[in-house]
């Protein structure tokens, strides 16, 4: 139910952004949003961190708060002024979401820009990994909690506005780099551990975290700038719609091929998706500029 919520929000804010936003704004506006989102987690991680141990109060409390969070989104987004949009067209949904799946067969730059996005998802699926390693250094201590999630608010807090204002210049070029970056660290970090025959010190692993961080903000930021730019008009809805199902499905596959690879170590899946980040810098080379 949450994944369903956080997709069809997904599409509509893209296409109200696509809307009430310039192009050469939209890259700033959802940067400044990210980041002052990481400034509220980061005193969420900090008050985690400095606090009593984690247990089930603890979560039930960040899940309180960040209710009354989208509460508030929900009444603020509500006082946005938006145009009146297209509403014709409308037919049955089956129907309708085939000719969407043709977007793929008959739209060339969109169909790189989806195989792209797929390859980079392991942006987000690397994350837990890190969690792990960093755990296991610490010795499962509860204090790591408060610093993971501190230093991915710091990431978003401090990159995510930098990312936006590069992606209204060119978002490509923010997707390419933050990729390759993502790649690169996964990387070290696999040699780091294999140098260190696995006696790394607890700090390196909240670190790497951070700067996963700010590589996932500049690709989130810099795929969801390229994609509102490259669907003009009602084209968004579309863009975003087949494009969220498609990952969707992917998600589901990797999930399970993931849970094949689960005898593998951590630091090996680390460098596994490491490989798709780069593979998924290099197929985003094709990409065209993008503009209205």
């Amino acid at each position: 139910m949450f994944s369903l919520a956080r997709g069809l929000c997904s599409v509509s804010s893209k296409y109200v952004l696509g809307k009430t936003s310039p192009q050469t704004r939209r890259g700033r506006v959802s940067g400044i949003a990210a980041g002052l989102s990481g400034v509220i987690v980061v005193l969420v991680g900090f008050g985690i961190y400095t606090g009593r141990p984690a247990d089930a109060a603890i979560y039930a409390a960040l899940l309180f708060g960040a209710a009354v969070l989208w509460w508030i989104a929900a009444l603020v987004y509500g006082s946005i002024s938006e145009e009146p949009g297209e509403t014709g067209g409308g037919g049955n949904a089956a129907v309708v979401a085939m000719k969407s799946l043709g977007l793929l067969a008959r739209d060339r730059p969109f169909r790189r820009f989806v195989v792209t996005r797929a390859l980079l998802i392991s942006s987000a699926l690397t994350a837990p990994y890190y969690v792990a390693l960093a755990q296991r250094s610490s010795g499962g201590s509860a204090s790591v909690l408060g610093l993971i999630i501190l230093a991915g608010g710091l990431a978003s807090s401090l990159s995510a506005p930098t990312w936006g204002k590069l992606a209204d210049r060119s978002s490509r070029s923010v997707l390419l780099l933050a990729a390759t970056s993502t790649g690169v660290l996964g990387i070290a970090i696999f040699s780091v551990e294999r140098m260190l025959s696995g006696d790394v010190p607890t700090w390196v692993y909240p670190a790497a975290f951070l700067l996963l961080g700010v590589a996932h903000s500049g690709i989130r930021l810099g795929r969801k700038t390229y994609l509102v730019d490259m669907a003009g008009g009602n084209k968004r809805t579309d863009y975003v719609a087949v494009s969220n199902t498609v990952i969707g499905v992917i998600l589901l596959v990797g999930g399970g091929v993931i849970a094949a690879l689960s005898f593998l170590s951590p630091v090996m899946l680390i460098l596994v998706l490491a490989g798709a980040s780069i593979a998924g810098a290099l197929w985003g080379l094709g990409l065209p500029v993008v503009k209205e």
